[in-house]
């Protein structure tokens, strides 16, 4: 391995604090300044607080196209933003080095596009929070190359850290551009899952028109680049694609306009396993974006005028039309993200004031599907942030959850459950006084998988479909956040 070393609405913004914690990805900003004036154009944001998601004007001169990331603090106060071009703080003031640096993915795209239209990869940076020092942020970015036979392809990867501490708490690059050895190499999306100790990072880089995985850990102090994988079909597909980990880290999905493909994938070692190929409806125009249900047991993939859906569990997984085209008229479906909310929003492949958004579900009955979902206020430049999930920490019960870190939520609120009998054998019986109060049970094996989930609470669980073994149960109170949870042994 290889280690490289690494040294009015903004009062709304500081106000996230009701939501769950770990929300670093409660603020989506957005917007361009094409025509000054215009009530239609400037900066705006989208926020997610406990009440919903709402939108609201910044005052920053920033012109974001498909580049866009952002990053909060645990409580979900902004701390910065990026539009490829440049890092910003909350106030809209550009962060630089001590030396006075100030530009990211320098270069000739860098000069042709960012003084009036921002960079132009999409889903191309991904912010994680620097293990071992809640203060530094790595700023993952791809830069952009143009020539007349390649068109546009992605490289090189760069890394820079942001420390937050710095400059009176308004922020330092204390690292720019440091390539991240995969120069020339053209590059087909990035996405990045909690590594199993609940502290590090795993970045995973598909290389495009090919079936080559490039992997990195972030650990403190260092970034380690893992030897290539090679594993999955080859496609040579004329579009880039994306990607994204499944909610529990065990699975990673990667489409692209001319198939789909999901892995296994183990967060102690970083390595796939098991690729499916997803056959698609031969009437669908290719592209989009990719995610998970909570569970893991649905796909879903966006074409241009559909949402197409797998599942998982079928010995063979074969894509079908889920939301038809007549229900996306006057939208684009473009790329997908997770919202704190429960809810998957898909940005449109041109400019719009509106997103597109439906239920994060296991149950496709509740689907919930807008075509505008939401109303954005200013005019976005086919923006959507790329997020993590900030909200997966350890893998209870493998080799490699070594340090002890475990999820901290708010205190208890009443008596405490009781889980009979454990061990259990057939059936497990929950004693809750307050039900009222309870948002979701979930239990899930040693390797984090979710074998059961329901929304309500109920009086027992069947685990009679259960192996022997080690489970962990965990419920969730309503509003609050607060969670409970137990180490269920079954035995038989």
């Amino acid at each position: 391995m290889q280690t490289l070393n690494t040294t009015a609405f903004l009062a709304a913004l500081c106000c996230c604090a009701t939501l769950h914690a770990q929300q670093h990805d409660a603020v989506w900003p957005f917007g361009f300044h094409e025509y000054p004036g215009q009530g239609a154009y400037g900066n705006a944001a989208l926020r997610f607080e406990s009440s919903g998601a709402t939108t609201a004007p910044l005052d920053w001169v920033l012109n974001f196209d498909n580049t866009s990331a952002a990053i909060c603090d645990a409580e979900g106060k902004l701390l910065f933003a990026t539009n490829g071009c440049v890092v910003v703080n909350a106030q809209g003031d550009t962060i630089r080095s001590a030396g006075g640096a100030q530009a990211i993915n320098t270069g000739v795209v860098h000069d042709l596009v960012c003084a009036d239209i921002g960079y132009p990869v999409p889903q191309g940076v991904l912010i994680l929070p620097m293990p071992g020092n809640d203060q530094r942020f790595g700023v993952f970015h791809l830069g952009a190359q143009y020539d007349v036979e390649q068109k546009w392809t992605f490289s090189p990867l760069y890394l820079t850290i942001v420390d937050m501490a710095a400059n009176g708490g308004q922020g330092q690059l204390v690292e720019v551009n440091t390539d991240m050895g995969v120069a020339n190499m053209g590059i087909d999306a990035l996405s990045a899952v909690r590594h199993g100790n609940g502290r590090d990072w795993w970045l995973l880089v598909p290389l495009r028109n090919n079936n080559v995985y490039v992997r990195f850990l972030f650990r403190p102090g260092e970034v380690l680049t893992y030897p290539f994988q090679q594993i999955g079909p080859i496609a040579n597909c004329p579009r880039n694609g994306s990607c994204v980990f499944s909610p529990d880290g065990s699975k990673f999905a990667r489409t692209q306009n001319c198939r789909t493909v999901v892995f296994d994938f183990d967060r102690c070692t970083g390595t796939l396993s098991n690729p499916v190929e997803m056959q698609r409806p031969d009437y669908v125009f290719g592209g989009g974006g990719v995610a998970f249900s909570p569970s893991g047991k649905q796909l879903f993939v966006t074409e241009q005028l559909a949402v197409l859906t797998a599942n998982l569990k079928d010995a063979a997984p074969v894509l079908d039309t889920l939301v038809p085209s007549e229900s996306t008229i006057g939208v684009s479906l473009g790329l997908l993200q997770a919202g704190p909310d429960g809810r998957l929003y898909a940005n449109s492949t041109h400019r719009s004031r509106y997103m597109a958004s439906f239920n994060q579900t296991d149950d496709l009955s509740n689907l919930d599907f807008r075509s505008k979902g939401i109303f954005l206020g200013k005019y976005s430049s086919r923006t959507l942030p790329q997020f993590p999930n900030y909200r997966l920490l350890d893998l209870p019960g493998s080799p490699c959850d070594t340090l002890g870190i475990n999820p901290v939520t708010e205190a208890w609120v009443g008596a405490t459950p009781q889980i009979r009998p454990n061990p259990a054998q057939d059936i497990l019986y929950l004693d809750l006084p307050t039900p009222e109060h309870m948002a979701s049970v979930q239990l899930t094996d040693a390797l984090g998988r979710v074998v059961y989930s329901s929304d309500q609470w109920m009086p027992s669980i069947s685990l009679v479909h259960l192996p022997e073994g080690v489970y962990y149960l965990m419920i969730q109170q309503q509003a609050r956040g607060a969670v409970f949870s137990e180490k269920v042994v079954v035995r038989r």
